[in-house]
């Protein structure tokens, strides 16, 4: 029977709806909470698939660096051509910048770098961070032998 208040019928409904999405959310934990390993291995496999698409399309339509053509997908890298990389992180919140990016539409400003030609920019540009070690010498530091009749 079709309400004859209209008041009534929207908050029937908006009811009715709040308690449909419970029920989906409740569905989707059981479900994650069922079978974690499918939805870790769907998420990785998802994530993968983003960051090549991501790292060819600012690799210059190639999986490689742009300077030095290293193609290990295990170590290329998104860089900030410009700098400012952790700012940006910061700034958007998040710790991926692969989807970042692909939501935003490929803006311009990014390279795909190897970590090997990553670091020397970073060196070669000072953009280190504070407290970072990897670019000041360390000193030497030599040790002496205990004698032989102590091991």
């Amino acid at each position: 029977m079709p309400f004859k208040d209209k008041n009534k019928q929207r908050a029937s409904a908006a009811k009715s709806d709040a308690a449909h999405i419970l029920q989906i959310r409740e569905r989707r934990i059981l479900n994650y909470q069922k079978d974690k390993q499918k939805h870790f291995a769907y998420h990785r496999k998802y994530m993968t698939r983003i960051r090549i698409e991501v790292l060819t399309h600012y690799g210059n339509g190639k999986l490689a660096c742009i300077k030095c053509g290293f193609n290990d997908i295990r170590a290329l890298t998104l860089d900030h051509i410009n700098g400012g990389g952790r700012e940006h992180m910061r700034s958007i919140k998040s710790t991926e910048i692969s989807i970042w990016v692909r939501k935003h539409d490929f803006p311009i400003g990014f390279q795909t770098l190897c970590m090997n030609c990553q670091f020397i920019k970073r060196s070669e540009n000072h953009e280190m961070k504070k407290g970072d070690i990897s670019n000041t010498i360390m000193p030497i530091v030599s040790f002496q032998q205990p004698p032989l009749g102590l091991i």
